[in-house]
């Protein structure tokens, strides 16, 4: 059996990786993505949720405990609000969603922003495409709000966050023994 590394059927010989059966059963562990297996993604999928109800709970009460209890206006409390709910939601995506514990929290903080910054951008953009093109829902704005939200989150951010919390798999030591170099 042969890696190939070119799509070509005939490619000279210096090009054919001889492998054994149990190498190659581990060079495909090595490359496995984290959407091998649907079940896996379905989980990570609900307990991503469960973490954003936590950051939409700790964003909502410190909102409230500013404004309402500490007399800081609405807008103002905004701010630290989405702040608070935005670390949360790092800290559960990243330990409890991804359960993601090898890398340094600061290099996937700054991603993970990123990649928030631009979902508010496009949480922006279509919830105001969704107001403008359907004017009857100025009246429900609050499920127009939650379902561009979920939109962005399904269609967006869950994706992106397997980019910013993705965990490389280490090669098979019998395949580094064989010199095969796999970079995951």
């Amino acid at each position: 059996m042969y890696l190939n590394t070119r799509r070509s059927r005939t490619f000279p010989a210096a090009l054919r990786i001889p492998l054994t059966e149990s190498s190659f059963l581990g060079y495909k562990r090595a490359c496995v993505s984290t959407f091998s297996r649907p079940i896996d993604v379905l989980k990570r999928l609900a307990r991503s949720a469960g973490a954003g109800a936590l950051a939409t709970g700790v964003d909502l009460a410190v909102l409230t405990l500013l404004a309402s209890v500490l007399g800081l206006g609405p807008r103002a409390a905004s701010v630290p609000a989405f702040i608070a709910g935005g670390i949360t939601m790092f800290f559960g995506q990243k330990y409890f969603a991804f359960r993601e514990r090898g890398k340094a929290p600061s290099s996937q903080m700054a991603l993970f922003a990123g990649v928030q910054l631009v979902g508010l951008g496009l949480n922006a953009a279509l919830f105001e495409g969704v107001m403008r093109i359907a004017p009857n829902a100025q009246g429900a704005y609050v499920l127009v709000r939650l379902a561009t939200t979920n939109i962005v989150w399904l269609a967006y951010s869950f994706p992106v966050w397997h980019l910013v919390f993705r965990t490389r798999n280490k090669p098979n030591q019998e395949l580094l023994e064989s010199g095969i170099v796999i970079d995951p």
